[in-house]
């Protein structure tokens, strides 16, 4: 009798079998996407389908090829498929998908085995045959038998799609999962540096930007980490507004508000002039939130309101871009990084609200904005690498034309003063001296002048020597009559204290007067650094030259200094560095030590010195 029973069931599974095309298993099977017709679909239309009514369906549809995209109102689909296990030996398969909230598979072999598997988004990943967030449900073929498999799929409130269906041994199962999830975590790992790197930043700088983007990436985390089931790792029971989605929409919301904060900031919008698009755009955030606290207050799932949400989206979306296109026009150079960064996004968005229509399944959306946001994020944060460098660049650039503004009052105030000093009160001197003069021959002849007039008489030659120096010192125009060599020569080759030892070509160098004069400055800048704090008794100057460069040195025996723990370079070296940088495009070395004195070395090459202007 139960040889009888078993051929009778023998038969039945083999007609059945027969109907659809048969998944051979063997010791040599690796995996296999089951396109071609090997699944065979049924949709429910009304109420669910137990496994015992579904056996009984004879209207099946055969499924080509993967992925397959549902209508909106779609909660659930059965799929079949009918497995040989040809060999000796029980055989044991993997049937794996991603992104569904319940996977439910149930196989009864020829033997009469029936058994039954449940799986899905929605049990915790210590509960699941694999703890990945890759859904797996475990199959056993026993040795030459027909094994039927049918398959439910079902999702709340996103569309239902299946991406694939595969078919694998344990071990190619394993591999397929460890590189999905290699790609995860380096996605998670990627966005994790970044949010250190922001969180750096705005320590540092305390600047709206760079918190908008830290909410931007935190958000982008947490999105992709629910849709990983990543939260599984902190708790067991998923949480309402988990399951039904509202997670997604909440971040979506957000993130399209904190992201148009960001762009106004990044690209460096004026508040003045775009005053009424800011305001609008205030207005577009206010509704958005709004409604997603209204339709939450409510206990709404907001995934079936998306038709509100889009128009709003869409709306700081151009909003954004009509931003972007300013600042283009306007040549700021960031927002080149913002326009590919946010290209990516902008498909995904589309392919989000079109996907009533576009047949492109949730999961690969899905898997689109993982690969958009991290290319998003990755320029962005290139991007305001760069933004930060070129406002550090433009602030250094803003300094160093105040520090020219400076010298150049400096110097345009010496000459006046110097000025001043030689034609008034040099030339008040002077007359002072005559009528002096003249009091002596009138008053005393032939006589023996008095000591006290004597020396009044010499202090105000002293004076009119030593304002004749002074505005000399101030504007060295006795360098267009000496040359630079000789007024070297004439100021510190009779100075004994300290002992100045002067090194100069026998042959004259004929520079512009405007170089001449920015080398003699450059001189006294180093003399006088040397005389006020290198307690020197040396100082010796050279000036040398060859075919192409100049080279200047100043060298001291003083006290030295620590180069590495100098706060600022003082004003006196920051003069010298000025002109030699600015001014003659030179370069500027100094070496120094505590107890080793300084060296102050200047190269110049005389075809890359400036016109001046």
């Amino acid at each position: 009798m139960r040889l009888c029973l078993t051929i009778v069931t023998f038969f039945i599974s083999l007609i059945i079998t027969n109907a659809q095309k048969k998944v051979v298993i063997d010791s040599s099977f690796t995996i296999n996407e089951m396109n071609n017709g090997q699944w065979e679909i049924f949709e429910e239309k009304e109420d669910s389908k137990q496994i015992m009514e579904i056996k009984n369906v004879t209207h099946w549809q055969s499924i080509e090829h993967f992925p397959i995209t549902f209508p909106p109102s779609t909660k659930s689909v059965w799929l079949r498929t009918s497995f040989y296990n040809p060999s000796t030996k029980l055989l044991a398969i993997r049937i794996f998908t991603k992104g569904i909230d319940s996977l439910n598979v149930y196989w009864s072999d020829s033997v009469g085995e029936s058994k039954e598997y449940i799986t899905g988004k929605n049990i915790p990943l210590s509960e699941r045959f694999i703890a990945s967030p890759f859904l797996v449900a475990p199959v056993e073929l026993p040795a030459k038998s027909f094994t039927q498999v049918f398959v439910r799929i079902y999702n709340q409130s996103y569309h239902l799609s299946l991406p694939y269906l595969n078919v694998a041994n344990p071990r190619n199962t394993n591999q397929f999962i460890k590189l999905g999830e290699l790609g995860y975590n380096v996605y998670l790992g990627g966005l994790l540096l970044m949010i250190s790197f922001s969180i750096i930043l705005f320590s540092f700088f305390q600047e709206r930007l760079y918190l908008f983007y830290l909410f931007c990436l935190i958000g982008s985390f947490i999105m992709v980490a629910i849709y990983n089931d990543y939260h599984y790792l902190l708790i067991d029971k998923i949480p309402t507004f988990i399951k039904n989605k509202n997670a997604f929409a909440i971040l979506t919301t957000l993130l399209n508000i904190l992201y148009l904060l960001f762009a106004e900031q990044y690209l460096k919008v004026d508040t003045r002039k775009n005053l009424m698009v800011i305001k609008f755009s205030r207005v577009i955030m206010g509704i958005l939130l709004i409604l997603l606290v209204g339709l939450i207050l409510a206990e709404k799932e907001l995934f079936h309101f998306r038709l509100y949400f889009y128009p709003l989206f869409g709306t700081n979306t151009l909003i954004m871009y009509y931003h972007l296109l300013k600042s283009i026009q306007k040549k700021y150079s960031p927002s080149w990084y913002f326009l590919v960064a946010t290209t990516p996004i902008a498909i995904v968005s589309i392919l989000e609200v079109t996907s009533d229509f576009n047949g492109v399944p949730v999961q690969t959306i899905h898997d689109i904005y993982y690969a958009g946001t991290f290319i998003e994020m990755f320029f962005l944060t290139i991007g305001i690498v760069y933004r930060f460098r070129l406002e550090r660049t433009n602030l250094q650039i803003l300094q160093q034309e105040l520090f020219v503004a400076e010298i150049k009052a400096q110097d345009r105030e010496r000459e006046r003063i110097a000025k001043d000093l030689h034609d008034n009160i040099g030339a008040s001197i002077v007359g002072i001296q005559l009528r002096l003069n003249a009091f002596s021959e009138k008053y005393f002849g032939n006589k023996e002048i008095p000591d006290d007039f004597k020396k009044t008489i010499e202090y105000l030659e002293q004076t009119s020597s030593d304002i004749r120096g002074l505005s000399h010192e101030l504007t060295p125009q006795i360098l267009t009559n000496l040359g630079l060599v000789e007024q070297i020569k004439e100021k510190y080759g009779f100075i004994s204290k300290p002992t100045f030892k002067l090194t100069m070509p026998s042959e004259s160098i004929i520079l512009d007067p405007f170089v001449e004069l920015t080398l003699y400055k450059i001189i006294n800048e180093a003399v006088q650094n040397t005389l006020k704090h290198a307690k020197a008794t040396e100082v010796g100057i050279e000036l040398s030259q060859d075919a192409k460069n100049l080279k200047l040195r100043v060298e001291d025996n003083g006290i030295g200094f620590d180069l590495g723990q100098r706060k600022g370079n003082g004003i006196g070296l920051e003069n010298i560095k000025f002109r030699v940088e600015n001014q003659l495009n030179g370069i500027l070395t100094i070496e120094s030590s505590p107890g080793n004195g300084t060296i102050i070395l200047v190269k110049i090459n005389r075809k890359a010195i400036p016109k001046k202007s």
